[in-house]
Order: structure tokens, then C-alpha cells, then sequence
């Protein structure tokens, strides 16, 4: 099992170079979505964002000291591992990301956890998505 790169949803990407999502100053929030959910770049808004995961220890996560910065010509944004809880027991096939800051909630990567065609699975434990050491995405 492999999670897959973030996909930058098409408006996300807009939104970021217009300003109107702040990657390091917004308040960036994570949600997972089952195998029901079927992404696709035009997906704008939290409201496009179906079939997210129930469990009564589960909720949507505030990302953790997300940054952007620069090296040689390349701008990496990050932020630390998101953990879903400590005794979750949830099945999720995706993860996105949206600013909570932005007034329609606006959407801003999308990222399969299994790209074997799964999804990903917690008894009664903790669902962490360990993100990369390049960083959520890079932008050269």
C-alpha cells in the first residue's frame, strides 16, 4: 500500500496564486472520504466533498505548522503529519484539504492513500497520513 502524490484542485490552484488562500497564514483543515467519493480537479468547494468517513471518535483535522518555502527556484508547501485520533476505526480511500479561512471553504489538493485500488483502515487506533519529506506538493 502507497498513498499516491496531492492533486492541486484546478480552482485551488487559482486561489493560491490570486491570494485568496493563504497556505501558511489560512486555517488549513483535512477531511478523509471513503472509496464513494470520486475526485475530480474541478471540485471547488468543501460542498463537492462526498461520503466523508463517520466514526464517533473521528473529525476533521486542523493541519499543523503548515510553511511555504523556497529553494533554488522551487516553492515546497508542508505541514506536519495529520492524525484522525487515537482509536478511530475508519476505512478512507482519499484525503483533502481545504482553507477553513477562505468564505466558501475553498479546496486546495486531493490525495489517494492507496494507489493499489484499496483504501486505508483503523480498529481502534490511530490514522495518521505521514506526509512525504519533499512536502504536501512542490511548485518549480
Amino acid at each position: 500500500m502507497a498513498a499516491g502524490s496531492w492533486v492541486i484542485y484546478n480552482d485551488g490552484k487559482e486561489r493560491i496564486i490570486n491570494g485568496d488562500i493563504d497556505l501558511n497564514g489560512d486555517t488549513l483543515k483535512c477531511k478523509l472520504l471513503t472509496t464513494s467519493y470520486s475526485p475530480a480537479a474541478t471540485h471547488s468547494t468543501i460542498s463537492d466533498l462526498t461520503n466523508e468517513v463517520t466514526d464517533s471518535d473521528y473529525s476533521v483535522q486542523t493541519i499543523a505548522n503548515p510553511t511555504v518555502t523556497e529553494s533554488g527556484g522551487t516553492v515546497k508547501f508542508d505541514c506536519d503529519d495529520i492524525t484522525f485520533g487515537s482509536s478511530v476505526t475508519i476505512t478512507a480511500k482519499y484525503a483533502a484539504l481545504y482553507s477553513d479561512t477562505h468564505a466558501s471553504d475553498g479546496l486546495i489538493a486531493y490525495v489517494d492513500l492507496n494507489t493499489s485500488g484499496g483504501s486505508v483502515a483503523s480498529t481502534a487506533g490511530t490514522f495518521t497520513i505521514v506526509i512525504n519529506a519533499a512536502g504536501v506538493f512542490t511548485v518549480a
